[in-house]
């Protein structure tokens, strides 16, 4: 059984024969004993292609009946590895320590599935990393327009300031009026973000983003909505919009003087 991407690279369908070349007579270091053998080869029948998505996968990985594995690579009746399969996958790492302590480590080793795509893994981390600056770079941008613009509205609303403050309003009552605002502002930006990036994903998941096998290792982009991240993302992206009004609205508008707003009018 092959992967789609190896099939399509060799041209072979399902029924075809296909010739498998070790170029060890084992795999182990049992190649390098004087009796040991040289490269071995044997055609194998394609019964079945499998896709897995992972290019890396699709690329290289065949499965073959283990016996006749056994026997290509000269090996008796044994295995040089054991895949486990866990009911949570995030168990693997912990789960991975614990058989290898009870092995009794080398010549036995353990690898768990991120260790195993290591360089994948890596670079996923370095892009979400990147995009995180990015994006809190793009909220704290919003949260200095949102303070232009507060201020540039308190700047034009100068009489309107001073007549409320010379009817009895207090600092609090002018900063409450400002901060409703600039909340307002904050609220719907953030929902309409939301909204937009939700729909974005459900778009993704619907159709899907091709990608360049030979660079990303995966053809496709996986997309996962997590509800939880949209909670942290609109409360952190609410929170900048509320600290950025309440510096204009204090320092501005609630210390404003009646005399300062009516001077020139």
């Amino acid at each position: 059984v092959i992967g789609r991407t190896l099939a399509e690279e060799l041209d072979a369908q399902v029924g075809d024969t296909i010739r498998v070349v070790t170029p060890l007579a084992g795999l182990d270091v049992s190649f390098f004993a004087p009796e040991s053998q040289g490269p071995r080869s044997r055609e194998f029948q394609v019964i079945g292609i499998f896709y897995s998505g992972f290019d890396e996968y699709d690329t290289r990985l065949v499965y073959v009946d283990l016996y006749e594995a056994q026997d290509f690579f000269d090996h008796g009746d044994v295995v040089t590895g054991v895949e486990i399969r866990l009911t949570d996958p995030e168990d693997a790492p912990i789960v991975a320590a614990q058989i290898e302590e009870s092995l009794g480590g080398s010549p036995y080793r353990v690898l768990d599935w991120e260790e195993l795509n290591h360089n994948l893994f890596t670079a996923l981390r370095i892009q979400k990393l990147a995009l995180t600056v990015v994006v809190s770079l793009l909220v704290v941008v919003s949260g200095l327009l949102i303070i232009a613009t507060l201020v540039m509205m308190i700047f034009e609303k100068k009489r309107e300031i001073a007549i409320l403050k010379a009817m009895g309003a207090t600092n609090g009552a002018v900063m409450r009026i400002y901060l409703l605002v600039g909340s307002s502002i904050g609220a719907i930006g953030t929902t309409f973000g939301v909204a937009l990036g939700y729909g974005i994903c459900r778009l993704l998941i619907a159709y899907g983003w091709p990608l360049d096998p030979d660079v990303y290792l995966i053809d496709h982009l996986p997309v996962e909505i997590v509800p939880l991240d949209y909670i942290i993302v609109s409360t952190v992206a609410f929170a900048i919009c509320i600290l950025s009004t309440v510096l204009p609205s204090w320092l501005t508008a609630a210390t404003m003087k009646p005399v300062d707003g009516l001077r020139y009018e």
